[in-house]
């Protein structure tokens, strides 16, 4: 995997990740109908790991990193500000937006 990087640090407890993107067209070459993209879209949403704030997870009474640069993590379909750079659309998410990571091997 190329190493994935922005202009854009993030700041106090956030965490800067890119979702991977809904295909609309399977490996069949089938196009698929929007409701279905849409539906696969709100079932979850996988994004990597680029960069994380300084004071991530600080608030916590016991301050443990969930997850590192370059892991794989699941957030709601609708969290964090979304942040266009390029062709890449990028998202800063809360790091209590964070619900399951596997971690980068």
């Amino acid at each position: 995997m190329e190493k994935l990087e922005s202009e854009w640090i993030p700041c106090g407890w956030r965490l800067l990740v890119l979702p991977e993107v809904v295909e609309e067209k399977t490996e069949g070459g089938i196009y698929l109908p929007s409701d279905v993209t849409e539906r696969e879209g709100m079932a979850e949403v996988k994004a990597i790991v680029i960069d994380i704030a300084e004071f991530a997870w600080a608030d916590q009474k016991i301050p443990t990193r969930w997850c590192e640069v370059g892991d794989t993590v699941k957030i709601a379909k609708f969290a964090g500000l979304i942040h266009k750079e390029g062709d890449k659309v990028y998202r800063f998410i809360n790091d209590t937006d964070v619900v399951a990571v596997k971690k980068k091997r």
